[in-house]
């Protein structure tokens, strides 16, 4: 399963994020069906909310994450100003009934960057990146 975070830089729409001038609430979701989470960022909004795994986003601030084409759109609307709030619809399985949180926007933790071990080689390496 491919997962994007929310703060981690997918394409220009993330620019803002990576850079720490736009909030995240942190969740991560899966690149292909966007919607739904694949993990929540510890001590983040979203676990204090009580997100997990597995639920699916439904709207953001009341906007049908249905009518949504990117994963690039969905992280443009949760991600916003610091401090600034967003309210999540979920739902959680099959037969749950759908749930309103509002979270605050927080800023991004910093990520350092990958350092290859020094017996690294390339060759290898796996083709496809594990997230």
């Amino acid at each position: 399963m491919r997962s994007a975070l929310l703060f981690v830089s997918v394409a220009a729409a993330t620019a803002a994020i990576a850079s720490g001038s736009r909030g995240i609430v942190g969740i991560s979701v899966d690149r292909a069906v966007f919607t739904v989470v694949t993990s929540v960022l510890p001590d983040s909004p979203a676990e204090e909310a009580g997100i997990q795994v597995g639920d699916r986003v439904i709207a953001i601030g009341g906007f049908p994450t249905s009518k949504l084409q990117t994963i690039e759109e969905f992280i443009s609307r949760v991600s916003g100003p610091l401090d600034s709030e967003v309210e999540l619809e979920l739902k959680r399985g099959e037969s749950g009934s759908p749930f309103r949180v509002r979270l605050r926007r927080i800023t991004p933790p910093s990520q350092t960057p990958f350092k290859p071990p020094g017996d690294f080689n390339p060759e290898h390496a796996r083709s496809q990146p594990m997230v």
